[in-house]
């Protein structure tokens, strides 16, 4: 069967990760209007993010070593049919506790992008290559969270909450349809014996090399998901800005992300990985430094907040695929497990990283640049290590040609 073309490829995948992250942020310009349809306290609408973001991180600890054991294509279906049953449970919500039930459908069935986005490309991909499709994929994939509020805001607007749920279910059809009809089984027909998924998560674990590109992917995220949580804050309450020009502020830093995947993209098969991997921390660690000292010395302002953000954003689009690369490399066989393991405790980092800064009072920029300083030592430090890892598997690791996805 012939390969896939690389653009087909990019759409399958961003049309079902686009299933998972519109979901989390397009029904938040309705929450006043949820709140107001059930009679409860605008504060409980927060419940909804909660709960699908909960059953978006587990599910993906089964979907890995099923998809390992099944198949790619039919769990990415399922996984599509059961976000499908959460949107409609969703639309047609009679009480905010059914409300409440669909988005953990939703979650439960969104996850399986979450994985699948990691997965599949190791499947079909290694080497340069794989880093380089993983940074097409980053920068394609931040366009749904940047548009998902927006739209939302829109079909609110023009219609009522519900309509979110609407378009989410005919979404979520369109691309069950597209999967159904252009996605091709990628999982490696030559799979080693099975064994208990425990055992597979435990053998996961112990490989250095996944774990010392694990880390920077922990540190990285985890200060992006504290500054989308503390910047509404210091943005609207402490410098009092309107809440439309906060709603802006909050994509300036997006398109340094799309600019640092771009630059992962364009050096991937001209630098070597490990040099790729120390530009990205060198770059997140000299902007979380400039964070703490402006917060340090200068008072509180949009620019004195951004422009490192800015920054430590674009080392974020340059890591989030090298080190994802780095850290599937070795899973050729097995990679749902892998790709499983590695986005559940991102989710989990983030969450506890966010929860943490949330007992942090935020008077000004100063805890946020304390909490950057500390993630990005820690990825600064664990990347160091991860060159002394690869030339120690460069030893014994097989040869790999790198080839382009092959459909089986």
């Amino acid at each position: 069967m012939r390969s896939p073309s690389l653009r087909l490829f990019l759409l399958l995948m961003v049309a079902l990760a686009a299933v998972g992250q519109m979901s989390q942020t397009l029904f938040v310009p309705g929450q006043g209007g949820i709140a107001q349809s059930f009679g409860i306290s605008p504060g409980l609408t927060q419940g909804i993010m909660a709960a699908y973001l909960a059953m978006y991180g587990l599910s993906q600890f089964f979907y890995g070593p099923l998809s390992d054991s099944l198949g790619r294509r039919p769990i990415i279906l399922a996984g599509l049919v059961l976000f499908l049953a959460g949107s409609l449970l969703a639309w047609h919500a009679a009480s905010f506790a059914s409300l409440l039930a669909g988005a953990l459908i939703q979650g439960l069935g969104a996850g399986v992008a979450g994985v699948m986005v990691r997965t599949v490309p190791r499947d079909c991909y290694q080497g340069a290559a794989l880093t380089r499709v993983n940074s097409l994929l980053s920068m394609a994939l931040i366009l749904s969270p940047m548009l998902a509020p927006v739209l939302g805001g829109v079909l609110v607007s023009s219609f009522d909450w519900r309509a979110c749920y609407l378009f989410l279910l005919g979404l979520g059809a369109v691309v069950l349809l597209l999967q159904a009809l252009a996605f091709k089984e990628t999982r490696p027909e030559d799979l080693e014996p099975k064994a208990p998924v425990w055992v597979r998560y435990r053998s996961t674990w112990r490989n250095a090399h996944f774990r010392h590109h694990l880390w920077p992917l922990l540190a990285v995220f985890s200060g992006v998901v504290v500054f989308e949580a503390v910047a509404g804050v210091l943005l609207g309450e402490r410098l009092g800005l309107p809440a439309w020009l906060v709603s802006w502020l909050y994509i300036v830093p997006l398109p340094p992300y799309i600019l640092g995947s771009f630059m992962a993209a364009s050096l991937a098969h001209r630098w070597r990985h490990k040099k790729l991997l120390q530009l990205g921390t060198s770059l997140l660690l000299t902007a979380a430094l400039s964070q703490l000292l402006l917060a340090w010395l200068l008072p509180l302002s949009a620019w004195t907040l951004l422009a490192p953000v800015s920054l430590y954003f674009m080392a974020a689009g340059i890591l989030g695929p090298v080190a994802t690369s780095g850290a599937l490399a070795d899973f050729s066989k097995g990679a749902g497990t892998a790709g499983a393991l590695l986005g559940g405790l991102q989710n989990l980092a983030a969450g506890m990283a966010a929860a943490l800064s949330s007992f942090i009072p935020q008077h000004d920029a100063l805890p946020l640049g304390a909490l950057l300083t500390l993630f990005a030592v820690l990825a600064w430090w664990q990347a160091r290590r991860v060159g002394e890892v690869s030339q120690s598997l460069a030893k014994t690791a097989t040869p790999v040609i790198e080839t382009p996805p092959q459909a089986h």
